[in-house]
């Protein structure tokens, strides 16, 4: 799947839950890619459903914080992020995005350690390779 084409990744996951109507981590996607094609409230209501079923998934919180952050709701977003830390404390990406709102907020002292949590997490093999494309696109240098 080619990146961008997201009405053709939208299809291909709706076809997936016809098939398997109860994949939580296909409906989880699917809200990622409403949220790309502009369907906030569509994603959310999707993360929201993720949850109703599992409370401990980690990615849907992720997300629900992701679009709080969007909305400007920052203390929201940070709650959204530590839910998703305290039900998988070795998912990396709750950390980089942490990191992004602390130094957007200019708490670099908590930029900092999230994002050597995300490092050590990614470095361990316990989150996803987006560490360094996610510091360098928010205007780090490399923590020592």
């Amino acid at each position: 799947m080619a990146r961008g084409c997201w009405n053709e990744a939208g299809d291909f996951l709706k076809q997936e839950l016809d098939l398997n109507p109860d994949c939580l981590k296909t409906k989880n996607k699917l809200g990622v890619v409403l949220v790309n094609l502009g369907d906030t409230d569509g994603a959310g209501k999707l993360f929201r459903e993720v949850l109703d079923n599992d409370s401990l998934f980690a990615p849907a919180y992720n997300n629900l914080g992701n679009l709080a952050r969007e909305e400007g709701r920052i203390g929201e977003a940070i709650r959204f992020y530590h839910k998703s830390i305290a039900c998988d404390p070795k998912y990396s990406t709750p950390h980089n995005n942490l990191a992004v709102v602390y130094k957007e907020q200019g708490h670099y002292d908590l930029f900092v350690k999230e994002m050597r949590t995300a490092r050590r997490l990614v470095g361990q093999g316990k989150g996803r390779s987006v560490f360094g494309r996610i510091f360098w696109f928010i205007g780090g240098g490399p923590l020592e």
